[in-house]
C-alpha cells in the first residue's frame, strides 16, 4: 500500500471535513478540494482561522545564522545554508566554493536532520561561514 501525500494526512488528521477530503481523492484536484472545503458551511473567518492553524505546526523557523555553515564530520565538514544542504567539503577551497553557493533547494526531511544536528549532539561542531561575495 503507497503511502499517502503529506497534504493528505494532515487534511486526514485536521479536517473538519471528511467528504472535502473524499471529493479531493475522487477528482484528485487540491483546487477542488479547498473549493469544497469553502461552500459556506462555515464562515470564512472560522475556515481561515482553522486553517491557519494547522498549518502553523509545519512552519519552518528563519535559519538562525547570518550565512552557510559547516557541521564537522570527521575530516569532513557539511556545508548548510538556510536548513538546505549544500554539500560536503574535504578543503577549505571546496569549503568557499559551498558557502557561496545560491541555489537552495529546500527539503522537509534535511531540514529535520538539520534542525536536530544544530540542537543535539552536533551543535558544538558548528562552524559559521563568512561570505566574501559583495551584496
Amino acid at each position: 500500500m503507497a503511502t499517502e501525500p503529506r497534504h493528505i494526512r494532515l487534511c486526514q488528521t485536521h479536517t473538519h471535513y471528511p467528504k472535502a477530503l473524499a471529493t479531493w481523492r475522487k477528482r484528485k484536484s487540491l483546487r477542488s478540494f479547498l473549493q469544497g472545503r469553502c461552500v459556506g458551511k462555515v464562515p470564512l473567518a472560522v475556515h481561515n482561522l482553522k486553517l491557519q492553524t494547522t498549518l502553523q505546526l509545519y512552519k519552518v523557523p528563519v535559519w538562525p545564522f547570518s550565512g552557510a555553515v559547516a557541521i564537522k564530520n570527521g575530516r569532513s565538514m557539511l556545508v548548510i545554508n538556510k536548513w538546505c544542504y549544500l554539500g560536503t567539503a574535504n578543503d577549505h577551497d571546496e569549503l568557499d566554493n559551498l558557502a557561496q553557493y545560491e541555489d537552495l533547494d529546500f527539503d522537509p526531511d534535511i531540514y529535520k536532520l538539520v534542525k536536530k544536528a544544530l540542537t543535539g549532539v552536533h551543535k558544538t561542531n558548528v562552524v559559521k561561514l563568512s561570505r566574501t561575495q559583495e551584496d
